[in-house]
């Protein structure tokens, strides 16, 4: 009798990998691709904006040079320093040398801040408190040579400006600090206005703005943007006086009066913005090339802004 066959074991079937850590291959794999995809993407349409945007600033540029010859940074602080007369026939030099001859003040505010801190809550039409005129017009002998000279200001006086050099001739480092003393010889002329309305003498009143704004008239200033603003600002403050002074004292001539209107319609509407806002341009765009060539350091300019806006302002 023969033996029975044998049955062979079955063969155990083969584990298969679970769901759940294939799907977090597949989702990992997916994140990889998008990440790179992204990046690739980004780094692609950053180089096409750069590329484009230069071509367009290339062929911008092709055409201020046709249009506006002399247009760039160096051009326009070139133009503006060759047109700077001699010191002696500077106007604007003379005014800086009678203003840094004026006293300074232990407190370190202005004769115009004092005299403003007379009008805090108090109508600009009523005349201030007789004592405390008093303390801040001890002062005035001290200024009263300087403001002699300064009166002496008219359409006629010769025109000035300053130079513009960046410090260590670095083009974004630079000073207007005697720009602003123009404004502080227009402070003291603002107070020798009032002073004179105080006194009840309105016509010498009104001459002393008119000077200020003859002085601030004959000043070039330089062309950059905040200059524009303390040039208006300059001009502003000789008309507010002029104008409280006629409400301290209306017993004005009719001829000094039309005179004053005349100066201020003129300022009203020969001021303009090209000049300064030309520099501006300009002095955008050369940030762009220092920046887009490497040159432009970044930790300077911060320091700069931080330990030197007031004394390039003079503020």
């Amino acid at each position: 009798m023969s033996e029975p066959a044998t049955v062979p074991s079955p063969i155990p079937p083969k584990r298969r990998p679970r769901r759940f850590w294939r799907w977090v291959k597949r989702v990992t794999l997916a994140l990889l691709l998008l990440i790179v995809g992204t990046l690739l993407v980004g780094f692609g349409e950053m180089r096409w904006t750069r590329r484009s945007g230069q071509k367009k600033l290339e062929a911008l540029s092709a055409k201020l040079d046709a249009d506006d010859p002399g247009w760039r940074y160096e051009a326009v602080i070139a133009a503006h320093n060759a047109k700077v007369p001699p010191d002696e026939s500077n106007s604007a030099m003379r005014a800086v040398a009678i203003v840094k001859g004026f006293p300074k003040f232990e407190s370190g505010r202005t004769i115009w801040q004092r005299k403003s801190d007379l009008d805090i809550g108090q109508p600009p039409n009523e005349l201030p408190d007789a004592e405390k005129w008093k303390e801040l017009d001890i002062d005035y002998l001290a200024h009263e040579s300087g403001l002699v000279e300064l009166r002496r200001w008219d359409a006629a006086t010769s025109r000035g400006r300053f130079q513009m050099n960046g410090s260590g001739g670095y083009p974004f480092d630079m000073r207007f600090g005697n720009s602003q003393e123009v404004r502080n010889a227009l402070t003291c002329l603002a107070w020798d206005s009032l002073r004179f309305a105080h006194a009840g003498r309105g016509d010498q009143s009104l001459a002393s703005a008119m000077a200020g704004l003859h002085l601030v008239r004959s000043v070039d200033f330089e062309p950059i943007a905040v200059l524009y603003l303390v040039r208006i600002g300059a001009a502003h403050q000789a008309l507010r006086a002029a104008e409280q002074a006629l409400a301290w004292c209306p017993t004005t001539s009719d001829q000094q009066l039309a005179k004053v209107q005349e100066l201020a319609r003129r300022e009203s509407v020969e001021l303009s913005i090209r000049s300064f806002a030309r520099g501006e341009r300009a002095f955008i765009l050369k940030g762009f090339e220092l920046a887009a060539s490497g040159e432009l350091d970044l930790d300077r300019i911060l320091d700069s802004r931080h330990t030197s806006t007031g004394e390039r302002l003079g503020f």
